[in-house]
């Protein structure tokens, strides 16, 4: 990666996910800008991740299944989704794991599937407190109380 930049990996990685979510949010031209912002930041992973899948394959994996998801793609989200949970889990990035399994379970949310939901919510909570993160773990926990309403109203 760049001569050992991992950080830039790492600023890549949420410039992409901040302009799909940002693209999420607008319309017209400023979401297709957004979604180009995306589409760039994933050529650039794809082309460290040739030389450091370790690092930055699961990144690539998680970027792609935000990209179809907002495309309505759900099924090669799904598919994208699993991937960047199993290779984090994989190559150890309990954070990335954390991350990927919390954004997989509001897409769950997203579609109604709130039972499924809970179970990647609940996946990313374990992950969050096994990496020491009790903010974020408690933020999840927030979620998965509103989503267990409406399992169980």
């Amino acid at each position: 990666i760049m001569s050992g930049k991992y950080e830039i990996c790492q600023q890549s990685f949420y410039h992409g996910l901040n302009s799909i979510a940002r693209a999420g949010e607008c319309k017209g031209e400023q979401r297709k800008k957004m979604i180009s912002n995306a589409i760039r930041e994933i050529i650039r992973m794809k082309e460290w991740a040739i030389h450091s899948a370790w690092n930055c394959q699961h990144k690539v994996e998680l970027l792609n299944a935000e990209l179809h998801f907002l495309k309505g793609k759900s099924q090669e989200a799904q598919v994208a989704f699993d991937n960047a949970i199993n290779l984090a889990k994989k190559h150890g990035f309990i954070h990335d794991q954390a991350l990927a399994c919390e954004r997989t379970g509001i897409s769950h949310r997203k579609q109604g599937n709130f039972l499924t939901a809970v179970d990647y919510f609940s996946k990313s909570q374990e992950c969050y407190i096994l990496w020491g993160s009790i903010a974020k773990s408690d933020h999840v926990q927030k979620e998965l109380d509103a989503l267990k309403l409406k399992v169980n109203p």
